[in-house]
């Protein structure tokens, strides 16, 4: 298993990528909201995941206790819930919400974009309401700050916020 008592200076944490197994597909994308390089494979084979994981110097994050035990950069995540899941992994790792997102599709890095260069990409009502824009430096995708952000916003101040987890 992974020794959290190497990871704990600051200056790795802001540069910590992860690489998340099938079985963690939904906390890689909000780990991408946070704004971590978070890779992630719906079909991918663990010896793929353990020689990625050592490449790119990630921490495979993972819920199979087998996988965990044979790769040395792994976690393994114990709890069941997203927002559990999110919590202990903020927790082992001491990490902070990044200042930039990166795309939750591609985990691309989002760069912001000019209006006028979306006007075709966005809904007339978004592109008439809105005027910050951020676009995926990989695969496209066009975001903004809608009703949603406040949702999501509100899901990361729990998981920061909550002690009430339990046990992992």
């Amino acid at each position: 298993y992974y020794n959290l008592q190497t990871m704990s200076t600051q200056a790795y944490t802001l540069t910590m990528k992860f690489i998340c197994d099938c079985m963690l597909g939904t906390l890689s994308k909000w780990l991408r909201i946070l704004g971590y390089d978070t890779l992630y494979f719906t079909y991918a084979r663990d010896d793929f995941l353990i020689k990625l994981s050592e490449k790119e110097e990630r921490i495979l994050l993972t819920k199979d206790r087998k996988l965990a035990e044979i790769c040395d950069s792994a976690y393994l995540v114990k709890s069941e819930t997203l927002k559990n899941q999110l919590h202990e992994v903020i927790k082992a790792f001491s990490l902070k919400k990044q200042p930039k997102s990166r795309c939750t599709v591609c985990n691309g890095e989002l760069k912001q974009v000019e209006k006028e260069s979306v006007k075709d990409k966005v809904p007339f009502y978004v592109y008439q309401t809105h005027h910050v824009f951020f676009k995926c430096s990989n695969c496209g995708k066009i975001y903004w700050k809608g009703t949603h952000s406040e949702r999501i916003e509100e899901f990361i101040q729990t998981v920061y916020r909550d002690k009430d987890y339990g046990q992992f």
